[in-house]
């Protein structure tokens, strides 16, 4: 049911509301964050496009959804063609329709989370960007979804709640799908992504690919790059804003300038240096340090992309359960494509050592611990060390589990996680070789 309806005004002016929130929440305060992401997003957004100002006829609406169930129930007549978004903008309705990522109780403890306003940020520039030019999606991938990522990304660090690029876990994940598509030798050449040829590539690799393209512009032909949004979005410009880019796409670089370009983007690429791997649910950093939120159906977890390749090594922090329907935090060890090894804290309980192996979906507990004192109320500080014969885990200074095994089954990457209904916040991390 939808409960809320807030508005935003213009600076200066409260006559002339912005934006709106069709809130699904009962909690006031969603809506607020949402518009004051709204509002942020509206200068970032201007500056990129070299526009001064931005006055829309009435309040354009920001739809947040409880689930990708009623989101997609809402947005599939419309957006056929991407059933993997969980956000999606219509010109015709001014409306940008997102799904809260993950809409749980957690809401109340840390409201929306940075990866749904991230994506708040994202819709929000599309909204703009119709109102300025209504043909918006004729134009390159790169100058709609790059920018849009990328506008995303310097509103969410202007409001504190994001790290770098290559710190950030969803962030850094793309930066990882582009960098497989290069060693793989898969990787489009940039006169292709110019003119935005991407169909034999998966919508997260479009994206990842257009959002690179256009930083690397910015940030090594930013003469150039600006050159395109002023042509595309110059005030009562004539005919379609495709037509206004395409001398500059067909003649700005010469076929030997296109190729070295081309070697400049890959070898840019090839030095960023992503330290986390988000493969599900949402992990991000904010001030309590990395926080992992888990939907009700399935496990959240970041892989740290730094193996440990030698004995002993330890993995140490505070960690802190949030409310949820469940309450379990997870360490993961040698993490590799067929198994990994998961220590998991569980409130109420304790700890418990399991490995899993991915052919078949085995799951084999290793060793338990109960450990009453483990509850939800406190955080708890936590270490896990591998050693040469042995894995052991400490909380709040005392071990509690000890697990004799060939140290060698520990090596490789690790990460951090939260069972499917779990969230929770690790903090004060360090890891690194040594005892």
């Amino acid at each position: 049911m939808l409960l809320t309806l807030l508005l935003a005004c213009a600076s200066g002016d409260p006559a002339t509301p912005r934006f709106r929130v069709v809130n699904c929440f009962t909690e006031e305060s969603r809506a607020a964050e949402a518009l004051e992401v709204a509002e942020a997003t509206v200068p970032v957004v201007l500056a990129r496009l070299g526009v001064e100002s931005w006055s829309p006829s009435g309040p354009r609406t920001l739809q947040l959804y409880a689930d990708f169930a009623r989101f997609r129930s809402a947005t599939a007549e419309m957006n056929p063609d991407s059933p993997e978004a969980h956000g999606y903008t219509s010109r015709d309705s001014c409306t940008a329709f997102i799904t809260v990522q993950p809409a749980t109780e957690t809401l109340r403890a840390l409201g929306l989370s940075s990866q749904t306003r991230r994506l708040i940020a994202h819709e929000v520039t599309h909204l703009l960007c119709f109102d300025l030019v209504a043909d918006m999606t004729s134009l390159p991938g790169w100058m709609v979804e790059g920018l849009a990522d990328s506008v995303a990304h310097e509103v969410l660090d202007a409001l504190g709640r994001t790290r770098a690029l290559e710190e950030e876990p969803c962030t850094a994940a793309q930066i990882l799908l582009v960098q497989e598509l290069v060693e793989s030798n898969q990787a489009p050449r940039f006169g292709t992504l110019l003119h935005d040829k991407l169909g034999g590539f998966d919508y997260r690799q479009r994206y990842a690919l257009r959002w690179f393209a256009y930083e690397f512009l910015r940030a090594r032909r930013p003469e150039e790059c600006a050159r395109f949004f002023r042509a595309a979005f110059a005030p009562n410009a004539a005919g379609r804003a495709r037509e206004r880019v395409r001398p500059l796409l067909d003649g700005l670089w010469t076929p030997a300038e296109l190729g070295a370009l081309d070697a400049e983007f890959l070898g840019w690429i090839g030095e960023l240096r992503p330290r986390w791997r988000q493969t599900a649910g949402v992990c991000e950093f904010d001030e309590r340090g990395l926080v992992v939120l888990a939907s009700q159906s399935s496990d959240a977890l970041v892989v740290n992309q730094a193996a440990f390749q030698g004995l002993p090594f330890h993995v140490q922090g505070e960690l802190c359960f949030l409310p949820g329907g469940s309450q379990q935090l997870h360490v993961v060890l040698a993490h590799r494509a067929d198994s990994f090894m998961l220590v998991s804290f569980t409130a109420g309980w304790g700890v418990t050592l399991w490995r899993h192996e991915v052919r078949g979906g085995r799951w084999l507990r290793r060793a338990t611990a109960e450990v009453p004192r483990l509850s939800a109320e406190h955080p708890r500080r936590f270490r896990v060390e591998a050693g040469a014969s042995a894995l052991t885990v400490a909380l709040d200074g005392e071990e509690v589990l000890r697990v004799p095994l060939e140290g060698s089954e520990l090596l490789g990457k690790f990460g951090l996680g939260a069972q499917a209904g779990s969230s929770g916040a690790w903090s004060a991390l360090e890891w690194g070789p040594g005892s």
